[in-house]
């Protein structure tokens, strides 16, 4: 497990919520991110790598804007999406 840091942010206005779109180059299984943002409505994580086995998914949780990434197998490129209240 280590803290990441992201590479890319893209924040979009969406109403009452943000949409953010935080890149990251290099996840591992266990790895967390100190995303700062509160009010956290919903998040999901897509590879964008070639994933190389089978449980290619990627497992993301939240507790008060620390996100913890799990996957089948590690140096994982991830593209991680949080909906907000602003």
């Amino acid at each position: 497990m280590a803290a990441r840091n992201h590479s890319t942010v893209s924040r979009n206005s969406m109403g009452s919520l943000t949409l953010s779109i935080i890149s990251f180059t290099d996840i591992d299984t266990g790895d967390t991110y100190e995303s700062g943002i509160n009010s956290i409505v919903a998040l999901w994580a897509n590879g964008t790598d070639a994933a190389t086995v089978t449980d290619e998914g990627i497992g993301v949780s939240e507790v008060n804007g620390k996100v913890t990434f799990t996957s089948g197998e590690d140096n994982r490129v991830v593209d991680l999406y949080t909906l907000s209240r602003t």
